[in-house]
C-alpha cells in the first residue's frame, strides 16, 4: 500500500533493515515506525499477520532483560554478574527404577532415546542449593540469545515463587500467562499443534498453589476460564496444550506431588565434579592468574575441595580467597577452615531471609526462629556424630520440634533422600559430612558461650554463664585423642576454630550477642594441647591436634 502511494521503496527498506537487524527486531521496528507515521491500519494488519514472530521477538527480549545477570550468594547492589561469566554446567543424570542412569545434557532433555515414546514432561530434582534455578536460567538465556534449543519456537518460564501472585479468580490460560508475559495476551496460536512451545516451571517447592491434581477441574481450552491452580494442573497433566513440553525443577519432596503417570522422565543435577570445580574457580575470577591461585589454595584442603560440589560453597571459597590473595598484608597460609563454614551458614540464612521475608534493614536481622533452627539442627548433628550415623529420620526431626518442611527445603544444610525409612518416616542427610560435624561443633560452642553448659558432659548443679572455654576444650581434646579411628578429628577442628577472634566476629550479631565478652581460657587450652602433642609425638592424632591449634591461633 505504501509503495503504491509512492511514499517508499518497500524492498529497499526491507533489505536495509535486515542488514542492520535480525528478522524479529526488523519486524518490531517496522510496526513501531508504522504507528509513528500514523499508518495504524497497515501496522495492525502487519501485527495480525506476523503475530508469532512479534511475540517471539518480545519474549526473547524479555528473557534477556530478566535472566542476563545473577547474584552469587546474597543480593548486594552492584554485585550481579553476567551469567555467562560465571556459569558452569553441573552434570545431569537420568533417574531410572534401578537408580541413576546415564548422564544427559540439557539439550537432550526432551529427545526420546531408542525405545522411548514422546518426552512431554521432564522433572529435574537435586539437593537444595545445587543450582537448579541457575541451570534453568542459563537454558532460557541460550534460547533467548539463539545459542541453543531453537527447536522450541517459544519458551515461557513460570517461577514457582511468583505463581502465588497470580489472582485466584477464574481466568483464561492466556490471561494467566499474560501475568508474567504481557506479549502473550493474544497468543491464541499456542493452541496450534504445529507450535513448538516449552513451559519451564522453576522451583515448584516455592509454589503456594495447592496443586490439587485429584479434585481440580480439567481445562482443555486456552480460552476457557478456571482458577490458576486448575490451569497449572491441567497443563502438567496434558489436558491443556497437550502438544506442549513441560520442564519442572523442584526439590524431591515437592516433585512427589506430581502424578507419576504425567512424568515422562526424571533427572537429577549432581553438583560439580572435579572438572567443573576447576572450571568454576578459574572462570569466575576476572583475572585468570588469580583464579588459578585460588584453585591451588582450595585444593590444599581435601575437605574444602570435596565440599565444593555445591556451587554455593564454591562461590564462598572463591570469594574469600580472592579477597585475601588481593590484600596487601596477606600471609601465604590457608585461612581457617572454620571461617568458611561460618560464612557458609550465614550466607544460607541470609538467602533464606531474602527469599521468604524480603530485603531491608529489619528483614535482614536474624530472628529467634533462625537461631533456633540452626541450634536444633546442630543438636541433631551432634547426636548423629555420637551415634556414628550419617542419616536421620522424620521422627528425630519431630522430637526436636524442627519443622520438617524447613529441614526439607532449607537449602545447603540437609536434604531428603530416597532411602527407605520403614516406620521412621522420611529420611534425610546433611549435604556433606563436614557440614554435619560443623553444625555439631557450632551447637556445642554457642551453647557453652551463651549458657555455660557443656553438652558433651553431664553437668552437676548450676553452671556459670561465663566459663573459660578451656573447660570445654580440654575434655574435648582428651576425648578426641582417645579415639584411634579419628571420627571426632574434624569436629574438634571446628570446635577450637570457633573460638578464634575472626570467627567469633562473624558469629556476633547472629548466634552470639553483638557485644559478647571475649572468650577466656584460650591460652590455657593452648598449653594443654601442646602438652598432649608432646606426649603423643608422631601419631596421627597429634598431627590433627596441631592443625586444630593453628585453627585456634589463626
Amino acid at each position: 500500500q505504501l509503495e503504491q502511494e509512492g511514499e517508499i521503496d518497500v524492498l529497499g527498506v526491507v533489505d536495509r533493515m535486515v542488514e542492520k537487524w535480525d528478522k524479529g527486531e526488523a519486524l518490531h521496528i517496522t510496526v513501531r515506525t508504522l504507528y509513528d507515521i500514523n499508518k495504524h491500519a497497515v501496522a495492525r494488519t502487519l501485527e495480525a499477520v506476523c503475530r508469532r514472530a512479534l511475540v517471539q521477538f518480545e519474549l526473547r527480549a524479555n528473557h534477556r532483560r530478566r535472566y542476563y545477570s545473577l547474584y552469587e550468594g546474597t543480593c548486594r547492589p552492584g554485585q550481579q554478574r553476567y551469567i555467562r561469566h560465571v556459569y558452569v554446567q553441573s552434570p545431569v543424570v537420568l533417574k531410572t527404577q534401578n537408580g541413576e542412569g546415564a548422564p544427559i545434557g540439557t539439550g537432550e532433555l526432551f529427545c526420546p532415546r531408542e525405545g522411548e515414546g514422546r518426552v512431554r514432561v521432564v522433572v529435574t530434582t537435586g539437593v537444595p542449593a545445587i543450582g537448579l534455578t541457575v541451570t534453568m536460567q542459563m537454558f532460557i538465556m541460550d534460547w533467548a540469545e539463539e545459542q541453543a534449543y531453537q527447536h522450541f519456537q517459544f519458551v515461557f518460564a513460570l517461577p514457582g515463587r511468583d505463581l502465588h501472585l497470580v489472582r485466584n479468580s477464574a481466568q483464561t490460560f492466556l490471561e494467566f500467562l499474560a501475568s508474567f508475559y504481557p506479549e502473550a495476551k493474544h497468543a491464541e496460536f499456542l493452541s496450534s499443534e504445529n507450535c513448538s512451545v516449552l513451559f519451564v516451571i522453576d522451583a515448584l517447592e516455592l509454589c503456594r498453589q495447592p496443586l490439587d491434581f485429584h479434585n481440580n477441574q480439567s481445562v482443555t481450552e486456552i480460552t476457557a476460564s478456571a482458577p490458576a491452580d486448575a490451569l497449572l494442573t491441567s497443563l502438567i497433566e496434558g489436558h491443556l496444550l497437550p502438544h506442549a513440553c513441560i520442564w519442572i525443577t523442584s526439590h524431591r519432596s515437592t516433585a512427589r506431588k506430581i502424578p507419576a503417570a504425567c512424568v515422562s522422565r526424571f533427572t537429577e543435577i549432581k553438583g560439580f565434579g572435579n572438572e567443573e570445580k576447576d572450571e568454576y574457580f578459574t572462570k569466575r575470577t576476572k583475572d585468570p592468574t588469580l583464579g588459578r591461585r585460588v584453585l591451588e589454595r582450595v585444593k590444599e584442603s581435601p575437605v574444602l575441595y570435596d565440599a565444593c560440589y555445591l556451587p554455593l560453597f564454591s562461590w564462598i571459597m572463591s570469594f574469600v580467597y580472592e579477597r585475601r590473595l588481593q590484600s596487601r598484608g596477606f600471609l601465604e597460609q590457608t585461612p581457617a577452615l572454620t571461617t568458611f563454614y561460618v560464612q557458609y551458614i550465614i550466607v544460607l540464612t541470609n538467602r533464606k531471609i531474602e527469599r521468604y521475608v524480603g530485603t531491608g534493614l529489619d528483614a535482614s536481622r536474624w530472628k529467634d526462629p533462625d537461631r533456633d533452627y540452626l541450634m536444633k539442627t546442630g543438636e541433631l548433628a551432634l547426636k548423629m556424630l555420637q551415634e556414628g550415623t550419617d542419616i536421620f529420620y522424620e521422627d528425630s526431626v519431630s522430637r526436636l520440634a524442627l519443622d520438617v518442611h524447613e529441614v526439607t527445603h532449607r537449602g545447603g544444610i540437609s536434604y531428603e533422600t530416597d532411602e527407605p525409612a520403614r516406620d521412621k518416616g522420611r529420611s534425610f542427610r546433611f549435604v556433606h559430612h563436614s557440614v554435619q560435624k560443623f553444625m555439631a561443633a557450632l551447637y556445642v560452642y554457642v551453647n557453652f558461650r551463651t549458657t555455660g553448659e557443656n553438652v558433651l558432659e553431664r553437668q552437676r548443679g548450676r553452671v556459670k554463664a561465663e566459663r573459660p572455654v578451656s573447660e570445654l576444650f580440654k575434655p574435648a581434646i582428651d576425648r578426641t585423642l582417645g579415639r584411634a579411628d579419628g571420627h571426632m578429628d574434624l569436629f574438634l577442628h571446628f570446635l577450637l576454630g570457633l573460638a578464634s577472634r575472626g570467627t567469633e566476629m562473624h558469629l556476633r550479631g547472629h548466634l552470639l550477642p553483638q557485644y559478647h565478652p571475649e572468650p577466656k581460657g584460650v591460652e590455657e587450652t593452648l598449653k594443654h594441647a601442646r602438652k598432649r602433642i608432646a606426649e603423643n609425638t608422631g601419631s596421627a592424632r597429634c598431627r590433627n591436634l596441631e592443625l586444630c591449634l593453628a585453627e585456634l591461633e589463626e
